[in-house]
């Protein structure tokens, strides 16, 4: 009888410390691993930081530059002639008028097609070929023309030696 009252005690013992090992474990489980993982997450994100911070210091005296370059430039001033119509025997002028403006720009024209209706204003489809780069200063050189009432429509796409700029002009003509 005294040798089952010692495993009775042996099994009680075994158990009360098999549950506060698994007391233990859960705690771990539940608070300790839940803070490390945190703490290893933000031990990344502030190395991913101080090398972005790293980066923007190494990059910041090119900034500067730039800045100091932009800011000391005057910007281009764009004139605009006041609005006048184009006459009507010049309305047959406007491919040539369009070449000029073509070759000025080092742009090729590829096509011009007018079109005509009962108002005021005459549509003229262009099409360019050329440098995209080039553009910018045919904007600015069709901006200078006083019969220009706006650019409707403007469509770049990609040719094998650059880029075909299609364009429809509003001209007045009263």
């Amino acid at each position: 009888m005294k040798l089952a009252a010692i495993d009775h005690r042996k099994m009680h013992l075994i158990l009360f410390a098999l549950v506060c090992f698994a007391a233990v474990a859960l705690l771990f489980a539940l608070l300790v691993q839940p803070k490390s993982q945190r703490r290893k997450t933000q031990h990344r994100k502030i190395a991913e930081l101080k090398m972005d911070l790293k980066e923007q210091q190494t990059l910041r005296p090119f900034y500067d530059d730039l800045i100091k370059k932009v800011n000391g430039r005057t910007p281009e001033v764009v004139s605009c002639p006041p609005a006048e119509a184009l006459s009507a025997k010049n309305t047959s002028k406007i491919a040539s008028i369009c070449e000029n403006i073509a070759k000025r720009n080092d742009l090729k024209l590829t096509a011009v097609a007018p079109s005509f209706d009962d108002s005021d204003t005459m549509y003229v489809d262009v099409v360019f070929q050329g440098s995209f780069f080039r553009f910018r200063s045919l904007l600015l050189a069709l901006g200078r023309l006083p019969y220009l009432k706006s650019i409707e429509h403007v469509t770049v796409s990609s040719i094998e030696n650059g880029r075909e700029i299609q364009l429809k002009l509003a001209i007045d003509r009263r």
